[in-house]
């Protein structure tokens, strides 16, 4: 009745808390960024950028359609420069203060 997976935290949801247990294991493995990308020279359809806005909540709209507009990569490194990733679990609690 014993079973061990390693999933990520932003699969686990406090409901499962009920009959799982989480262990932190985030030493263990290296942290993860996931990535958006999108062909340039296509338009940006609505749901695209609402797509984007929602899985990013850190980028706005403004950003956007600057890095839509933007040459090259180092144009987009300049548009998020600043930006501060944040780091989620499975709840959506955004987690950087804590791991700052």
């Amino acid at each position: 009745g014993l079973g061990v997976g390693v999933v990520a935290s932003m699969a686990f949801q406090k409901a499962d808390s009920n009959d799982l247990v989480a262990l932190d294991a985030r030493s263990l493995f290296p942290r993860s960024t996931t990535w958006i990308g999108f062909r340039k020279g296509i338009p940006m359809r609505r749901f695209m950028s609402d797509f984007v806005c929602l899985f990013a909540s850190h980028v706005n709209e403004s950003q956007l359609a600057q890095a839509i507009r933007a040459q090259n990569q180092s144009e987009v490194n300049a548009i998020f420069g600043r930006t501060r990733l944040p780091i989620r679990n499975g709840s959506g609690i955004d987690l950087s203060a804590a791991a700052a």
